[in-house]
C-alpha cells in the first residue's frame, strides 16, 4: 500500500503540469470565443477620413509562422498627401501571439532596431480611453538601410497595450489581437510626432477598437 502513494503522487503532478501548461498557453479558451473574435476582423474599416485602404493577402510563410485564426492585412493611402502605411491585425490564441515580435519577424529580413523602442500612447477624445503601442525605426544592415517606422501592440478586445511581458499581462485572456502599423521612412531620424503614421493611428485605432470589442 505504501508503494502506491509515490505512484499516485506522480500521476497527480503529471496531471497538474498538463493543466498548468494548457492554462499558460491558452488551451482552455472556448473555440466559440476565438471564432467570434476572429470573425470581427472582417469588419475592419477601409475608409478613414482621407485614408483609403485595400486588403492584401499575407505571405504564406509568414502566416505559417504566426499561426493566426484569422487576419487583416492591407495598405492605406492618404489621398491628399500620398503617404502610405501598411497594417496587419492578427487574431489567435494567446500563446501564438505573444511571441514573434518585430525584433524576430523583421530580423529574418535583415532588420534591427535603430534605437531603443518606446511607448507611444493615443487618447481617444471624449472616450477617455488610452491606447499604447511600442514603436521605433528599424533599419537593415546593408548599403541601403530602407528604414521603417513600426508600431505594434496587443488587445483582448479592449484598449491596445504595450506591456513589457504580454505573455503575463494577458495570462487570463483566451484570445488576443496583435497589431502592426508600418511606414517606409526617408531617413531613420524622422521625428515621431510628425510621422504620417501617427495621424493614421489617431483615426484608425478608435475605429478598430470599436470594431473588435465584444458586443
Amino acid at each position: 500500500m505504501v508503494r502506491i502513494f509515490p505512484l499516485i503522487a506522480s500521476f497527480v503532478l503529471l496531471a497538474l503540469s498538463g493543466v498548468g501548461h494548457r492554462w499558460l498557453t491558452g488551451g482552455f479558451g472556448t473555440s466559440s470565443d476565438l471564432v467570434e473574435a476572429a470573425a470581427r476582423l472582417e469588419n475592419v474599416p477601409l475608409v478613414l477620413g482621407d485614408w483609403e485602404g485595400q486588403r492584401k493577402s499575407m505571405d504564406a510563410r509568414a502566416l505559417e509562422i504566426a499561426g493566426p485564426e484569422n487576419y487583416f492585412n492591407g495598405s492605406y493611402r492618404n489621398r491628399k498627401t500620398g503617404e502610405q502605411v501598411s497594417v496587419t491585425v492578427l487574431c489567435g490564441r494567446r500563446a501564438q501571439l505573444v511571441v514573434h515580435q518585430p525584433e524576430v519577424c523583421y530580423g529574418g529580413a535583415g532588420y534591427h532596431e535603430a534605437y531603443d523602442k518606446e511607448r507611444y500612447t493615443i487618447e481617444s477624445s471624449g472616450a477617455g480611453v488610452v491606447d499604447a503601442f511600442w514603436t521605433t525605426p528599424f533599419v537593415r544592415s546593408a548599403a541601403t538601410p530602407d528604414p521603417l517606422r513600426i508600431f505594434w501592440g496587443w488587445s483582448d478586445g479592449g484598449p491596445w497595450t504595450a506591456p513589457a511581458s504580454p505573455r503575463w499581462s494577458y495570462l487570463r485572456s483566451t484570445y488576443l489581437y496583435k497589431l502592426y502599423v508600418v511606414r517606409s521612412m526617408t531617413k531613420q531620424d524622422e521625428p515621431l510626432e510628425s510621422d504620417p503614421a501617427v495621424g493614421f493611428l489617431r483615426q484608425f485605432v478608435p475605429e478598430l477598437r470599436r470594431c473588435l470589442s465584444p458586443r
